[in-house]
């Protein structure tokens, strides 16, 4: 497996407005356009910070796009997996 790399900082001109910007939602999108497949979302800086973002991201505590869909969340040591499976039910495969 390739060594991850660090997150960049990307530079803004202003803040978005509170409670209107979710950086799970750019962070996922992209899964929508390919619908069953895994994709490492997020590189956390310890497992225990994977799993945390894990439960708030399959609880919907943080937002993130067609939360009313069907999206599986998974950890495994400090990174962060996603999958998006479409419209449906909250919550289909989970990865064991």
């Amino acid at each position: 497996m390739a060594k991850p790399q660090k997150e960049t900082v990307r530079f803004v001109d202003e803040l978005p407005p509170k409670g209107r910007y979710s950086p799970w939602v750019e962070r996922l999108q992209p899964l929508v356009r390919a619908p069953r497949r895994w994709a490492e979302v997020w590189i956390a800086d310890t497992p225990f910070q994977a799993q945390d973002a894990v439960s708030n991201l399959n609880r919907r505590k943080a937002q993130i796009p067609r939360p009313d869909h069907d999206w599986s969340f998974a950890s495994r040591g400090n990174l962060v997996f996603a999958m998006y499976g479409g419209p449906g039910q909250k919550g289909g495969k989970r990865a064991r």
